[in-house]
């Protein structure tokens, strides 16, 4: 019974944590679209923990560079 017990707190504890940090990823995505400048086109975003990692491409080179360095 108490090993059951702590597994559900476990559960628990999980979920909870899902759902606080589920609000961050729609954060983060309303934020990259905000500001990502026209002729940028992302392909692919990826996080693994606190490390987000983006690929696409530019129209040009200046947009890209323009992109990176805001």
């Amino acid at each position: 019974m108490k090993k059951q017990k702590a597994e559900l707190l476990n559960r628990k504890k999980l979920v909870e944590g899902l759902q606080k940090s589920r609000g961050d990823a729609v954060k983060m995505f309303d934020q990259m679209i905000r500001s990502t400048p026209d002729g940028i086109y992302l392909t692919k975003v990826e996080q693994v923990g606190n490390q987000v990692t983006l690929q696409g491409y530019g129209l040009s080179n200046a947009r890209v560079s323009d992109y990176m360095r805001s």
